[in-house]
């Protein structure tokens, strides 16, 4: 293990665990807003800057940011985990058993449409009609599952794509074809042969999809689409995150780029810190690998 990978493993585990007790070692209740008071014959009204009481600071309605970025660690961690997994579990699976049944000589015309065409613009027109909700303060987990199924469905074209392409170069090597000599089916070839030579490929595109769909959650959350729903609130108009997934915080609080900028920055700083960590680990998986490839060749 290099040291990008120690570094990347050490941010990403110490992440995990915040998200997983996050909601209780918070400062205060999510729901509770520190209003306008007068004390000491001094007034103080939200925002409050960062001070000993409140470390990040409080948003325009006295609610605070380390709170709201300790409840919103689980949805944008574990849902980020979620999407990648069922992505490399049934594009691999899918993109494997294609590679051995078929053989292509050149890429699919679906294969490169596909390609071409931008996730965000197929995730965006998809979850428009269901992510918002006026005034509704409580996670629609119909929505959160529907946005996780859309989320999945888009990314796993590209893999089915990129494990069928090794796979079919995998079938052209001599043990494959001595596998099927002595009888081996389609099943234990991918079992036995194909899954432990592509399995290091399977880990790293495994953490790539997770900044790839870090990623997708930043742009949506720019055009107000936050995961597990959109509060509308009305006179003014105005778009909350229902989970305060650091995404969705950041697009409900990009407004503040000219002022009061920490409430900006908080939740930016938190989701670029998880973007460089999962960054950090694909690195040292690569240098990894590469390395093992050029100490023991006959492994390729």
């Amino acid at each position: 293990m290099n040291k990008k990978m120690r570094i990347g493993l050490i941010l990403i585990i110490t992440i995990i665990i915040l998200s997983i007790i996050g909601a209780w070692i918070t400062p205060y209740d999510i729901n509770y807003s520190e209003g306008t008071k007068y004390e000491n014959g001094i007034i103080t009204s939200p925002p409050h800057a960062p001070s000993f009481r409140f470390l990040l600071g409080t948003d325009r309605y006295g609610y605070d940011m380390l709170t709201k970025i300790l409840y919103g660690a689980r949805y944008t961690i574990f849902t980020v985990i979620t999407i990648s997994f069922f992505r490399i579990l049934l594009g691999s699976g899918v993109g494997i058993l294609l590679g051995i049944k078929t053989k292509r000589k050149h890429k699919s015309i679906i294969d490169t449409a596909w390609g071409a065409i931008p996730s965000f613009i197929v995730v965006y027109f998809l979850l428009v009609p269901f992510n918002f909700k006026p005034e509704v303060k409580e996670v629609s987990y119909p929505v959160l599952f529907f946005t996780l199924f859309i989320f999945i469905g888009v990314g796993i074209p590209s893999i089915i794509s990129n494990m069928r392409a090794r796979t079919e170069l995998l079938m052209e090597r001599e043990f494959i074809n001595a596998a099927k000599v002595l009888g081996a089916n389609s099943i234990r070839i991918m079992i036995k042969h194909i899954i432990p030579h592509l399995k290091e490929s399977m880990i790293t595109l495994f953490v790539t999809e997770i900044v790839l769909v870090l990623t997708l959650f930043g742009q949506l959350g720019i055009f107000d689409i936050f995961i597990g729903g959109t509060v509308m609130y009305f006179d003014p108009i105005e778009f909350h995150s229902i989970t305060n997934e650091w995404a969705g915080l950041i697009g409900q609080m990009r407004g503040y780029i000219y002022t009061n900028r920490w409430i900006l920055l908080a939740p930016m700083s938190a989701y670029l810190i998880l973007i460089f960590s999962f960054q950090l680990l694909s690195s040292g998986l690569n240098e990894y690998y590469k390395k093992k490839l050029h100490n023991y060749p006959y492994i390729q």
